[in-house]
């Protein structure tokens, strides 16, 4: 363990806060705030804190946690602060890490369970508070969505398009006047309101699942990766890699690869369990087994890329684009990488006698 890194590379510590605030301020004017912060915040805080301190250290860490809870008590009062329950583990355990020098991986997986017990703890609090997150969260956005200025021509939008149905028999009049010109009927707003609150429920439901799931291994793993890339070379101060290997050097191991695949199964459960219990363990098993993979997949284009004379930016963007759009190929590619060691990897490594 070397000296705490309590403030190093003040410069670069200062950007990334600048840019930081602007986010949150962003966040916190625009129209719809609540609902943009939230989105956009469930993906950029928890990465925004380990990279600040990762390159910055604790009290840029600290700094990190103030600015968002600036934002969140502008919009929320002082139930918002919650959001450092869910912003600062990933960050504090990233920068442990740095601090003790743990390996990389083992790294990440500290990262990684510090994130889940971050959302867990949140998921309780926010339970405690409302006696069921999901149904109050899902009735305060249709709420909101009845007090808006442009509701009906959102509506109507989602009824043409076949999102909402009025469920009214044919032939029914489902526009009267109003003050305002014209709006649906009392019956078919009831039923668009009943079919939104389904939908955002279980909308949240997948989200939180996938909090504790994919994004979380794309978290700890790719927003590790980038947080110490950036510490790494952040000067004067710059952090140890822990080792860190290339991204296009990244594998399953075999043997992990082999267990891997009873996660797999729970595609089957998800599919035909009757219980919701038997769903909810299938889908959790089969999240993990997709991220692992779409990992792989995307360390293979990695691979591939580089042996060319790409443009550095123009490959990550090709990257960021595949990991967005195409995560199903990228699996695929994953899987027959890991049978088939198309990038030698693991031949080398029992060459030189490595597992």
């Amino acid at each position: 363990m070397t000296g705490i890194r309590a403030m190093t590379n003040p410069k670069r510590a200062l950007i990334l806060l600048a840019v930081l605030a602007g986010l949150v301020f962003a966040l916190s004017s625009m129209p719809l705030a609540s609902l943009y912060f939230i989105s956009f915040g469930l993906i950029l805080f928890p990465l925004a804190s380990m990279v600040v301190s990762a390159v910055g250290g604790w009290l840029a860490l600290a700094a990190a946690g103030a600015v968002v809870a600036w934002g969140a008590q502008r919009l929320f009062g002082a139930p918002g602060l919650m959001v450092l329950i869910y912003m600062l583990p990933a960050g504090m355990a990233l920068l442990a890490c740095i601090q003790f020098r743990l390996p990389f991986f083992k790294s990440v997986l500290v990262v990684l369970a510090a994130f889940m017990l971050s959302v867990l703890a949140l998921y309780l609090l926010l339970q405690r508070a409302t006696g069921a997150i999901f149904p109050y969260a899902a009735q305060a956005a249709v709420n909101g969505l009845d007090q808006m200025p442009l509701r009906d021509i959102l509506l109507n939008n989602l009824w043409k398009s076949g999102l909402l149905s009025h469920g009214q028999p044919s032939g029914t009049q489902v526009f009267i006047e109003d003050a305002r010109g014209w709006t649906f009927t009392p019956e078919v707003l009831q039923e668009f309101y009943k079919q939104i609150t389904v939908r955002i429920q279980g909308l949240l439901q997948s989200v939180f699942q996938g909090l504790l799931t994919s994004f979380g291994i794309y978290m700890a793993a790719l927003g590790s990766y980038m947080a110490i890339g950036l510490a790494k070379t952040a000067l004067p101060d710059p952090a140890p890699d822990l080792g860190m290997p290339p991204f296009q050097d990244w594998y399953i191991p075999k043997a992990i690869g082999q267990k891997l695949w009873v996660l797999a199964a729970g595609y089957l459960l998800m599919l035909l369990g009757t219980m919701p219990v038997m769903q909810l363990a299938g889908g959790l098993m089969f999240n993990v087994f997709y991220a692992l993979y779409v990992l792989q997949g995307l360390a293979v284009i990695d691979h591939r890329l580089s042996l060319g004379s790409l443009n550095p930016w123009l490959k990550r963007l090709l990257l960021v684009l595949l990991f967005v759009i195409l995560q199903p190929l990228l699996v695929f590619m994953g899987i027959i990488d890991q049978a088939r060691d198309t990038r030698g990897l693991r031949k080398e490594n029992r060459e030189t006698g490595e597992e």
